[in-house]
């Protein structure tokens, strides 16, 4: 049987918020293009683009969905941006807008988070440990 500290520690343990569990995709601009054109990621997901190219270059939205301007990303820079709604968003590069490419992110899926789990896995272990101590005395007053 577990004790009360145990139970408390495990309880901690299991129902701390999860941190987001975001995943980072990266794009490369080699040339006068996107590489990928096109990406798919979930909601929560990140995306990089790398300009690996001599010349500046920016990633700038081009429809009205989600409005980023990176700036001018010079050459072996960056720029991040967090997707957090779902949606198909078109960019280009505002300095060469032949350079186009579309980030489509799909909503999150209905996956428990690990503090849902850890919810889930106590009350089962409370189940379990209020059955187990039930029986266990039960049996010590039938002795």
């Amino acid at each position: 049987m577990l004790s009360a500290r145990a139970i408390l520690v495990v309880a901690i343990l299991l129902t701390i918020p999860a941190a987001a569990f975001a995943t980072e995709y990266f794009v490369d601009i080699p040339g006068l293009l996107f590489s990928p054109q096109n990406i798919t990621i979930q909601e929560g997901d990140i995306v990089t683009w790398t300009n690996n190219h001599t010349v500046n270059h920016t990633s700038t939205s081009a429809d009205g969905g989600i409005e980023w301007d990176s700036g001018v990303i010079a050459p072996g820079g960056s720029f991040s941006l967090t997707f957090n709604t779902a949606g198909s968003y078109d960019y280009l590069c505002t300095i060469h807008t032949a350079m186009t490419g579309n980030v489509t992110v799909e909503p999150a899926g209905n996956v428990p988070t690990l503090s849902e789990w850890g919810m889930i896995m106590l009350s089962l272990l409370l189940v379990l440990g209020g059955t187990f101590g039930v029986i266990r005395r039960r049996k010590t007053a039938l002795a």
